[in-house]
């Protein structure tokens, strides 16, 4: 994948993806970006991204009140090469 041009919210979750561990959940992304930006906000580029083939979502299991079962967003086959 071509880095996202600019300064934007993209360029950040894919600066956040390339070094993530493992597959992230939406909390774990809005935490790993200091929490600058609303969840909606980041489900709307997360989507955006998905359609591009950019990122890929998988089924996670996790604790907590609420669903037990989210999504989990990675970069799509290690897309920047890192």
């Amino acid at each position: 994948m071509k880095r996202p041009r600019g300064h934007g919210l993209a360029r950040k979750l894919a600066d956040v993806l390339a070094v993530a561990p493992r597959p992230m959940l939406l909390g774990e992304l809005e935490a790993a970006l200091d929490f600058e930006h609303q969840p909606a906000e980041i489900m709307s580029v997360l989507v955006k991204l998905r359609r591009a083939g950019k990122v890929v979502a998988s089924l996670r299991e996790r604790e907590g009140p609420g669903r037990r079962v989210a999504k989990a967003y990675s970069l799509a086959g290690n897309a920047l090469g890192v």
